[in-house]
């Protein structure tokens, strides 16, 4: 009756009846595929902050290249969990070396407007001490 009841709510679900398979066939299933890894996953502790445990994966350790892939997982892990700390320090050194560069900019364009007015004050000093244009302002004034 059980395998009955099980049949009909396989039917009711859609789902394709399961074959029968033997508990020592699921076992060696389980362990001949990646995708059966039993992982333990721990997450953060809201006590502790941003501290986070590792991942455990005792299937794959035992294959060959297991320890160096979980080796590359921790890694890639650590890079996910300090990436936004690891940006925010290159963002302030970039920062710091846009406003070093602005300031440098701006001192030199400071400069060059100085000595544009030094210039232009030179100018309009030869300008006012130039006999010719002292006679001709002389000459203006006479005539209004």
């Amino acid at each position: 009756q059980a395998g009955a009841l099980h049949s009909a709510k396989m039917a009711e679900s859609g789902d394709p009846p399961a074959p029968d398979v033997s508990a020592s066939e699921r076992e060696a299933a389980k362990s001949a595929f990646l995708t059966s890894i039993d992982a333990e996953t721990r997450t953060k502790h809201k006590d502790a902050g941003k501290k986070l445990e590792l991942q455990k994966f005792s299937v794959l350790e035992s294959t060959p290249s297991g320890p160096r892939i979980v080796e590359h997982h921790e890694d890639l892990r650590n890079l996910a969990f300090t990436l936004d700390e690891r940006m925010k320090a290159l963002l302030q050194e970039h920062e710091k070396d846009f406003f070093l560069a602005y300031k440098t900019h701006m001192y030199t364009v400071q400069r060059e407007i100085k000595t544009l007015r030094m210039k232009a004050e030179k100018e309009e000093a030869k300008t006012r001490d130039d006999p010719n244009i002292k006679a001709l302002e002389g000459e203006l004034d006479w005539f209004v």
